[in-house]
């Protein structure tokens, strides 16, 4: 987690909500680069981005 929280600390507030979300949602992603969060297989869809 400490990892998702370096790479949204210069996220807008928007975005970094949204990400919050979703991990408090799925928990933690199982990518994690600069530009984006991933989760495969977390519901009746192939990823969520």
């Amino acid at each position: 987690m400490e990892t998702v929280e370096n790479i949204t600390a210069d996220w807008s507030a928007m975005s970094k909500a949204a990400a919050e979300e979703i991990v408090g949602k799925y928990g933690p992603p199982n990518e994690a680069i600069p530009s984006r969060l991933i989760w495969y297989n977390n519901g009746p869809w192939k990823r969520t981005i």
